[in-house]
Formats: structure tokens, sequence, C-alpha cells
């Protein structure tokens, strides 16, 4: 190594391992038009790596989805020797507690009941009633007011299940 060159960190490199993993999977998904990446993170674990990935889709994602996903990216990790240990792969949906992240996660949920957490502290329920962009309007359970939020506002939102 050449006197004076910087040195990456643990960190820095960790992430760009991150960074290209999100990348390969954004290719795969180029494939999926109907799914798309929600998360990917990656944790040291004993004797390797885990890899983390959840998917989701309009209308979702299934296991075969993620089965295929999983094959074509430990592929891809393999192949371009992006982990040299052992590595723990998992392709996932997000399952009902996972709160929504992206916009593309409110679309599809639009008509569904939703329980919102507001940056200022607010909690309430409601009936996600429309979601474009970084808006979406909200007809509260209790009060029946509408409400119209930017994602900006909200901490976290997630789907209430019904058994109706």
């Amino acid at each position: 190594m050449k006197e004076g060159a910087i040195v990456p960190s643990f960190f820095e490199i960790f992430m760009e391992l991150e960074d290209t993993l999100k990348n390969i999977t954004n290719t795969l998904l180029e494939d999926y038009p109907e799914l798309f990446l929600i998360e990917l993170k990656i944790k040291g674990h004993e004797g390797g790596q885990r890899v983390k990935v959840i998917v989701d889709g309009e209308p979702s994602v299934n296991i075969d989805d993620c089965a295929e996903i999983s094959r074509k990216l430990g592929f891809q990790i393999e192949e371009q020797e992006l982990i040299a240990d052992k590595f723990v792969l998992e392709v996932t949906s997000p399952g009902i507690d996972h709160p929504l992240q992206l916009p593309r996660q409110y679309y599809k949920n639009v008509g569904r009941n939703v329980r919102i957490k507001t940056e200022d502290g607010n909690e309430f329920e409601g009936e996600l009633k429309w979601a474009e962009k970084d808006e979406l309007k909200v007809i509260e359970s209790k009060s029946k007011k509408e409400l119209n939020l930017n994602l900006k506002e909200i901490k976290q939102t997630n789907v209430l299940v019904s058994f109706n």
C-alpha cells in the first residue's frame, strides 16, 4: 500500500457492499416489474454474514418470487466474490407487521385500514383513501375527519389486519 494512502474503514467497506448488493438486486428486479426492493441489510453473525432482502410487489410477492430472486442474487454474490466468508441470504416479503416505507407501498394499500404515528407524536387509525407521490389522504376512524398528510410528517405506518 502506498504511503499516505487512505485505508477505507470497515464501516465504509460494509456500506459499499450494501450499496453494491442493492444495485444488483434492483437490476435483477427489472425482470419483475411488479416487484420492488424495500430494504437490504447486512449483519455479521457467527461464521459469516447475513444478508436480508425485503421485497414487495403489486399486488403482492409470493414465495416462488422470493426463491427465484434469492437464487439469482446468491449466484451474483458468489460469481463476483462479493462476500469472502460464508453467508446466509434471506429474501422475503415484508410481512404484515412490517411498516410501510416507500410511496409505492402506500399506493398498493389504498382502501385498507392503517395505524399512523406522526413525527409530532400523534397516533391514529383510519382508512387510507388516496396516495400519490409523497401525499396521502386518510379518513380517521373515530372522528371521520379527512386528514391530508405528507410522508415527511409520518414516523411509521402499519396496515391493520382485518378478519372480516
